[in-house]
């Protein structure tokens, strides 16, 4: 399957996903500099009938997914996933979800949520805590104060192809962030001017991931350079290398609300 034009919204999505069913501590105060967790109880369900509504359960039932993706730009783009263990949720109206940084309130927008996208707007990066807040009605249901957010990748060598079935790609390692490399479709042009997209064959993500990163177009891609010589005039590789900062995510979050934060960043390599 051929894996081009993936956004850092979808990134952001898809993570979302990948996390709707994880599970926290209780709240309190963390060592690692991000405070102010907690919860204020749970408030019952609010309407009946609907199982895909927020509404349709308590919130001890529920658990909100905020991702925090910067930007190689150092934009903040925050998401939010409403989810029970049954699966995503629409976010009811009564649902609030606050993000407050620099002393200003960024509130997501409820009203044009999906089942599995609720979007804030842009927050400004660099703030020294992010207060996120989910409220039902009145009532705070949980909070926390976010000091950490991912570094975006900085990509030291751009990986230029040496001749060789290797290629190499080296990135600066954060202290406190882990990484991963998505590797997605080689790009090949023909003479005539006709375009092939080869396929990886390794799984699409490969985390953890550590620099300098090999990616062997024999084993990962099935095909030699030589035979892409022969038949190609040029050829690219995209990847994606996406840095998580573990801090943001201590273990005493409060249940109802799980924070992360990460920083894709597209990559190509000219193959030749």
């Amino acid at each position: 399957m051929m894996k081009q034009g993936l956004t850092l919204a979808s990134v952001a999505s898809i993570a979302l996903l990948l996390s709707a069913c994880g599970g926290g501590g209780g709240g309190g105060d963390s060592a690692d500099g991000n405070t102010g967790g907690g919860n204020t109880g749970g408030v019952g369900a609010t309407c009946a009938g609907s199982s895909t509504m927020t509404c349709a359960y308590g919130t001890d039932e529920i658990t909100v997914n905020v991702h925090l993706t910067v930007s190689p730009d150092y934009k903040l783009q925050p998401r939010a996933l409403f989810a029970s263990a049954a699966g995503a949720l629409y976010p009811h109206r009564d649902e609030r979800l606050i993000i407050r940084a620099d002393g200003k309130e960024y509130e997501a927008d409820i009203l044009h949520a999906t089942q599995d996208m609720t979007v804030f707007p842009d927050v400004p990066y660099g703030a020294p805590v992010y207060d996120i807040e989910w409220y039902r009605g009145g009532d705070l249901i949980a909070s926390k104060a976010i000091e950490h957010l991912a570094t975006p990748v900085f990509i030291a060598s751009a990986g230029q192809h040496d001749g060789s079935d290797t290629v190499v790609v080296e990135w600066v390692e954060e202290i406190n962030h882990t990484f991963d490399v998505d590797l997605y479709s080689l790009t090949c042009d023909k003479v005539d001017g006709t375009v092939t997209y080869i396929d990886a064959l390794t799984s699409a993500n490969i985390n953890p991931a550590h620099s300098p990163f090999e990616i062997s177009l024999v084993e990962d891609y099935g095909v030699s350079i030589d035979a892409l010589q022969q038949t190609y005039t040029a050829c690219s590789m995209l990847m994606y290398v996406t840095s998580t900062n573990a801090l943001t995510s201590p273990e005493n979050t409060p249940r109802e609300l799980l924070i992360r934060s990460s920083s894709p960043r597209q990559h190509e390599v000219d193959v030749f």
